[in-house]
């Protein structure tokens, strides 16, 4: 069975996943897969917003406009399921090429115990609180005071070098008075109430003695050491259905365009002449699933509805195939240097995506541009 890896690095911890992407059973490895580099809370920035259907398109141009406006250095993506939408923003971080921020991390983490409630991540310099209704996340908080934070507080109140602080906050935990003030101090700073509420402690810092003890409902950590649960919950995004925004951009090549516009006709042929020759031995339900199959085998990024009204297009009124005369034009807009992310095809429409610098799109007709952190422009090509 196929299989592979994903490798979610925080900081200088490596944590990997093996998974099928077919039956997406997962387990953890020590192998090295593509990396995924977490980006920190404190350095991110995630907005949601509740939509009508409808309204969904302007809600996305809506927040596309507050991330330009707000934070012209970050870099932005946004994603949506159900009635919720997430814009999602980070910046000064460039560590890697594929990322995820550690509140969606989290939030998918808990969402394998539970639907509702909080993850808590004590790390040494800050905690991270994550709150989750209905499997998703809804918002989170960042207190920047963690395990650091409060051996300092023990340090100053025992007159203690920092390592003996240390060594005392361990072995005493929150029955020490100044330990047990320093962690109130930092669920209060949160602004949330854990009453009722189910509760996952993650981080080194949730090894604390007694900690568990100031929350009615704790869920015990499965699956990995707690110092390497955000890197678990990254990882999972390859598994567990992922509704946040990824950043992530998939490349069209120009030799990618041209195959396709080149074996669109082709294709739509064969399948035409499959349908003639196969009517009479299948259903039109198990022929309709026999195209698909097949289409996807030989054109897997196209479209299947757009080719099949083509081809209809082609047997009833003899007009010429839309769709590959459209690649055909956009190859007349394509010059070296571009780099091309998707393209879409709606409503007789094509759209090609992409990025490039400012001279390479001098003299070309464009739908729409956008400037990005590394002063190349974001681009937008539409037929007709």
């Amino acid at each position: 069975m196929l299989r592979r890896v994903i490798t979610a690095k925080e900081g200088e911890k490596l944590f990997s996943l093996e998974y099928s992407p077919i039956s997406k059973n997962w387990h953890v490895s020590s192998k090295r897969g593509k990396i995924l580099c977490v980006v920190p809370s404190d350095r991110c920035f995630i907005r949601t917003e509740r939509y009508k259907k409808h309204e969904r398109k302007s809600t996305v141009q809506t927040l596309k406009a507050y991330a330009r406006e707000k934070f012209p250095e970050s870099r932005y993506d946004v994603g949506y399921v159900d009635d919720r939408l997430y814009l999602a923003l980070y910046r000064n971080f460039n560590r890697c090429e594929f990322v995820e921020l550690e509140p969606f991390a989290l939030a998918r983490l808990f969402s394998l115990y539970s639907n509702n409630g909080f993850a808590i991540d004590w790390g040494r310099r800050k905690t991270v609180f994550v709150e989750v209704e209905g499997g998703l996340l809804k918002s989170f908080r960042v207190v920047l005071r963690g395990g650091d934070y409060i051996t300092q507080r023990v340090c100053e109140a025992k007159s203690l070098s920092l390592e003996e602080a240390e060594k005392l906050k361990k072995s005493e935990g929150l029955s020490l008075a100044e330990v047990k003030a320093s962690v109130e101090e930092i669920l209060e700073l949160s602004g949330y109430s854990f009453e009722e509420r189910k509760v996952l402690l993650t981080g080194g810092g949730s090894r604390l003695k007694g900690l568990e003890g100031l929350f009615p409902q704790v869920i015990p950590l499965t699956y990995c050491e707690p110092e390497y649960a955000v890197c678990l919950g990254a990882c999972l995004r390859e598994v567990l259905k992922n509704p946040y925004p990824d950043f992530t951009r998939r490349e069209l090549s120009q030799e990618d365009l041209r195959k396709i516009a080149f074996s669109g006709v082709g294709i739509a042929v064969a399948f035409f002449v499959s349908l003639l020759a196969m009517q009479r031995l299948y259903s039109t339900q198990e022929l309709r699933e026999l195209q698909r199959t097949e289409f996807k085998k030989l054109f897997p990024r196209e479209p299947i509805v757009s080719l099949h009204q083509q081809v209809r297009a082609k047997v009833s009124t003899g007009e010429e195939y839309r769709l590959t005369k459209l690649f055909v034009k956009a190859q007349e807009s394509l010059k070296p240097g571009m780099k091309l992310y998707r393209f879409e095809y709606a409503d007789g429409r094509l759209s090609v995506k992409g990025e490039a610098d400012r001279k390479t799109l001098e003299g070309l007709k464009l739908q729409s541009t956008k400037e990005t952190p590394a002063g190349s422009v974001e681009f937008e090509i539409r037929l007709p």
